[in-house]
């Protein structure tokens, strides 16, 4: 597996190598080993899965509070996303940077985020689904996020959002937020 940082400190790209026969193909998703020897985190405490039916349907931005914050892996199973982080760790190098790469099932990448990140993607096909992998049980008393029209979060495909959830619409500015 391939690990490639990004602009985001603790942030990474996971490249998963195929393994092709003329049955199909294999790779590993997940090594204790690899993650232990480059500092990753290794305790997945829940995985959940999202469908979304159209294209430009927005997630996000979404994060928990302590002691609820977690590490998540993100990955396109199907469809392609554009994927959007933020970083909300006062005490990082990449404090308030933003963070977008497209993820799809043909690039079959996985994004690592760690804790104190906001996360939110836009669809880019119809029926995109996604796999979480999470560090953290779900606390709906500690989730938040950060609303995709604020200022700091620079993201170019605002104007085509046609679908999010009242939820995602209402949810407070950074100065809000903190």
């Amino acid at each position: 597996m391939i690990i490639q940082k990004t602009p985001i400190q603790n942030a990474f790209i996971l490249k998963p190598k195929k393994f092709n026969d003329n049955r199909g193909y294999f790779e590993k998703q997940f090594c204790n080993n690899l993650y232990k020897k480059k500092n990753l985190n290794i305790i997945w405490k829940q995985i959940n899965k999202s469908s979304n039916k159209k294209k430009y349907t927005f997630r996000g931005m979404h994060f928990q509070k302590k002691p609820f914050t977690e590490i998540k892996i993100v990955q396109c199973i199907k469809g392609k996303i554009l994927d959007v982080i933020f970083d909300m760790r006062k005490n990082s190098q990449s404090f308030l940077k933003s963070y977008s790469i497209q993820l799809s099932e043909k690039k079959n990448e996985l994004l690592y985020l760690p804790a104190g990140v906001a996360h939110g993607y836009l669809t880019l096909t119809d029926n995109v689904e996604l796999m979480y992998f999470h560090s953290k049980i779900y606390s709906m008393k500690h989730s938040s996020g950060v609303n995709i029209m604020e200022k700091k979060i620079k993201f170019k495909f605002k104007k085509k959002i046609r679908k999010i959830s009242l939820i995602d619409k209402k949810l407070k500015f950074l100065n809000e937020v903190q």
